[in-house]
């Protein structure tokens, strides 16, 4: 994913904040020109907001959102998230990627997939479970 040929000027983050509209929750980041990426998010932000707040969003103010893969591994990375992991980290670090890939496709005028890269498969085996333990996976 190059997204510094995609967007040749850089995109810095100024804003990141949670918004509920129609009982849905939301991250809106905004970038320095205006710019703005939305993912609706899951209702676990409603006890991740201290961590997203406290622990990921510093990693992204303030930095170019063209730097993505590298801003991600600098949450675990640069922040010594050694005893924070799982869900509790990864969910506010999802939330914020997902909305700076779709503030980031609307200037490059892409689809986020076209960001990500070409097509590789157009299907794919999956597993789907039942959530049940008295099954087997047959």
């Amino acid at each position: 994913m190059d997204l510094h040929t995609s967007i040749p000027e850089p995109v810095i983050i100024r804003s990141i904040e949670a918004l509920t509209i129609r009982g849905r929750m939301l991250l809106r980041t905004t970038s320095e020109e205006g710019a703005t990426g939305i993912a609706m998010v899951n209702d676990r932000l409603a006890y991740l907001w201290p961590i997203l707040r406290g622990f990921v969003v510093p990693v992204f103010a303030g930095r170019d959102a063209r730097d993505l893969p590298t801003l991600i591994d600098e949450v675990y990375v640069e922040r010594s998230a050694y005893k924070l992991a799982g869900l509790a980290l990864w969910c506010p670090v999802a939330y914020v990627e997902l909305s700076l890939l779709d503030m980031l496709g609307k200037l490059a005028r892409r689809s986020v997939s076209e960001l990500l890269g070409d097509v590789v498969r157009r299907e794919i085996p999956i597993y789907l479970s039942s959530t049940r333990r008295d099954t087997t996976p047959e």
